[in-house]
């Protein structure tokens, strides 16, 4: 599920373009891609983060959601059914919600929990929290029903909620079989995931809804078993498509402001991340703990080695000795760091990737390995938030049976004493 930008196909300046395909076809073994608007185009050189409007990564989750926001206020998480506002310094996690004789989710009437302000059911394919333009997006998953007694809709509804949990609508907007979801300049870009119940065959289509005129459109439409992954960044939309037959994906950028798209191949073992200040970050993994970092510009023309990040082993470090470390392509950074996501192969008969996570801290400017902590439990999709002062993580049931927010000073990371601290709610 990694994320790769290569070096584009480029138009050739001073020349006419051809014009555009209605629709183009690829056919693999184990899928078919139908790639809308097909059109070769040069792309843009400098990525520009744009704060407010931009879908953020930093706290990217499983399926390329997202479980925790950052506002104007503060920090917010979703688990489980609520949205808490998540406040380090205290440690504590409380319910979004303004209503002062309200339980929360204490409540065990479950006729009263719904009128709680900070609780979201779901009952789709994923959950996820985002801060878009002054407000808090959420999907919340429905079945409505006609007049006649049949189902007019099934899937998401998105709600916007103010900070403060005073406040909350339910929009307009259907996101049908809801696999995952993104807010970014002006539109919605998600995933519809379905299984015909007679032949198998799962169906992705990524649709885009304006959010000014509720305009939906299909960018690609996918038939088979991979799981397609959407990242918006700049004026572009990735998607890429494992073809389950080694490490190559296949790659499709979709151009936001013409509706132009194009395909290209990438690397499965490979994680793009973009730096608010204007640079992107590709992660190559060379082998199991080996991962180089460059950085690129947008189009991919240009590249430069700025980090050759190794573990070769963890004998240095308090932790299982004579054990192995797996590193993965997931990494995080900021501008003093690299945190690199992995296991800890203890050679015993449990599974490493889900029993033994590891964080292994880098120096970004050196690239010499300065910390390893080994994690209490797995976050889901192998990521980390990071900012100026914190770096956190959330683990939900699927991996631990328990859900929980891991979270550490960043001003703490080199202390011998060091350890990432534990709240729930």
């Amino acid at each position: 599920m990694g994320v790769f930008i290569g070096l584009s196909g480029l138009a050739t300046c001073g020349k006419e373009e051809p014009p555009p395909v209605a629709e183009e076809v690829y056919e693999e073994s184990n899928y078919t891609l139908r790639v809308k608007n097909v059109q070769d185009f040069e792309m843009e050189k400098e990525y520009e983060y744009q704060e407010g409007t931009d879908w953020d990564w930093s706290y990217l989750n499983i399926h390329t959601l997202s479980a925790f926001a950052k506002g104007e206020k503060g920090y917010y998480v979703r688990l489980d059914e609520f949205i808490y506002f998540c406040d380090f310094e205290k440690g504590t996690l409380t319910p979004l919600c303004s209503r002062p004789d309200c339980l929360h989710d204490k409540e065990t009437n479950t006729a009263k929990q719904k009128e709680c302000t900070a609780y979201l059911p779901w009952g789709g394919k994923g959950e996820g929290i985002q801060y878009y333009d002054g407000k808090l997006y959420a999907n919340l998953y429905a079945n409505e029903f006609t007049n006649e007694g049949g189902i007019r809709f099934s899937g998401d509804r998105l709600v916007a909620i103010s900070e403060d949990g005073s406040s909350r609508e339910v929009l307009d907007y259907e996101l049908e079989d809801c696999y995952n979801f993104m807010l970014h300049r002006g539109s919605i870009y998600y995933t519809s995931y379905t299984t015909d119940p007679e032949t198998l065959v799962n169906t992705q289509t990524v649709y885009r809804i304006d959010m000014e005129s509720g305009e939906k459109s299909e960018i690609v439409r996918l038939d088979g078993w991979p799981v397609t992954r959407v990242y918006p960044l700049g004026g572009y939309v990735y998607i890429f498509v494992p073809n389950g037959e080694g490490p190559t994906v296949r790659k499709v950028i979709y151009e936001i402001q013409t509706g132009r798209a194009k395909v290209e191949e990438g690397n499965l073992q490979e994680t793009l991340l973009p730096d608010k200040k204007g640079k992107l970050l590709l992660g190559t993994l060379v082998d199991s703990n080996q991962l180089t970092v460059e950085e690129i510009s947008m189009d991919g023309s240009q590249r430069e080695l700025v980090g050759d990040l190794s573990i070769t082993n963890l004998n240095d470090f308090t932790i299982r000795q004579g054990s192995d470390p797996l590193i993965s392509y997931w990494f995080t950074a900021d501008e003093s760091y690299f945190y690199v996501f992995g296991f800890i192969d203890d050679h015993s008969e449990s599974n490493a990737m889900l029993d033994h996570p590891l964080e292994a801290i880098f120096d970004r400017n050196t690239g010499e390995l300065l910390r390893v902590f080994e994690l209490e439990s797995r976050p889901p999709a192998q990521n980390f938030g990071v900012d100026d002062t914190y770096l956190f993580y959330v683990c939900d049931a699927t991996y631990s049976g328990e859900t929980k927010v891991y979270w550490m000073k960043k001003e703490d990371l080199l202390k011998p004493e060091a350890k990432f601290q534990m709240m729930e709610p």
